[in-house]
């Protein structure tokens, strides 16, 4: 694939894209667990306040990212976006896909008016934090916390909220 942008297409993922996106989020997260199910991927498109997209060319899925929109009491009837699972495939980075597929997404929540997009990426991805604040994104504002199931269902102080 050459650099240039016109070569890529930008869509809704389809169940049949299922196994190419488990590869990407395996890439993502070397997490051998990782399931896509293409039944979800048909709920996700139903569902009008997620979203699943896909950049391929030539047919070759070569990055990935899920948009949730969140209902925000703040600013009247505006939404804010999060950002989950950006991911370009290894063999595809450095040549305009991560870039283009940024691009879209910002296109596609701001033409929802959405106030901001806003994702966690690993604290260890210090190249994608790179290329995060290349396209525009900050990491210096705020702050992101995470607390995992695992460690919900671990913590001494937590078993009250499911009893």
């Amino acid at each position: 694939m050459s650099s240039s942008c016109s070569e890529l297409v930008f869509r809704s993922a389809r169940a049949e894209d299922a196994e190419s996106i488990r590869l990407l989020y395996l890439e993502l997260t070397n997490d051998q667990s990782v399931q896509v199910l293409p039944e979800r991927i048909n709920l996700i498109e139903k569902d009008q306040s997620n979203f699943l997209f896909v950049v391929e060319s030539d047919s070759k899925v070569m990055g990935s990212c899920l948009i949730t929109f969140c209902l925000d009491p703040m600013y009247g009837q505006q939404d804010y976006a999060v950002l989950e699972n950006i991911v370009v495939g290894a063999d595809c980075q450095g040549k305009g896909v991560g870039k283009y597929l940024m691009g879209k997404v910002e296109a596609f929540c701001f033409s929802k008016d959405c106030t901001k997009l806003m994702f966690l990426s690993s604290a260890k991805r210090e190249d994608a934090h790179k290329f995060f604040y290349s396209v525009g994104f900050r990491g210096d504002i705020k702050k992101g916390f995470v607390k995992y199931r695992s460690d919900v269902l671990r913590s001494a102080d937590s078993r009250c909220f499911f009893e």
